[in-house]
């Protein structure tokens, strides 16, 4: 079994690399986990807010609109500097408020977030770019699949948590 600190390594780096994949499903999946995990009443009015079962749910919706938007050809790069920028503050963000819900220390939730973020980030779009030069598949479809993976990703770490 897992330590608490290595569970907790984990998940945010999880979250982050899921950040890099989609911006909007680490706020979602860590809203999940958020209201999966009702913290004390001491804890901040942020995580205590984001972990409120009926905002959890619109988080979920909120993120579906950029699963369909990630398909249309003339959205810009992932690895633009404003799409970087968007994914490390995701992951950032995500990867302090569980590390802050679980009196970790914040700062190493950002680290593992963001750097999460930042190398799937890059990782994911040469390896989605290299798959559709090398078996033709059309890049709708594999991002597609990579929509199919970041949900199953999701799912897995909200079961395992």
């Amino acid at each position: 079994m897992l330590s608490s600190n290595t569970k907790d390594f984990l998940q945010a780096a999880i979250i982050g690399g899921l950040a890099g994949s989609r911006t909007s499903s680490a706020p979602a999946v860590t809203s999940i986990l958020l209201s999966k995990n009702p913290t004390k009443a001491f804890a901040p009015k942020l995580i205590r807010f984001l972990g409120n079962q009926s905002v959890s749910q619109v988080m979920q919706l909120m993120a579906i609109p950029e699963l369909i938007m990630d398909k249309v050809p003339t959205v810009g790069d992932r690895i633009t500097p404003m799409g970087v920028a968007c994914r490390m503050v995701s992951g950032t963000l995500c990867g302090a408020l569980l590390f802050r819900s679980r009196n970790q220390d914040v700062v190493k939730g950002m680290l593992i977030g963001g750097l999460a973020a930042l190398l799937s980030t890059y990782a994911l779009f040469y390896t989605r770019k290299k798959l559709a030069e090398k078996t033709q598949i059309p890049d709708a479809l594999l991002g597609t699949a990579e929509d199919a993976i970041v949900v199953a990703g999701g799912k897995w770490l909200v079961n395992s948590a």
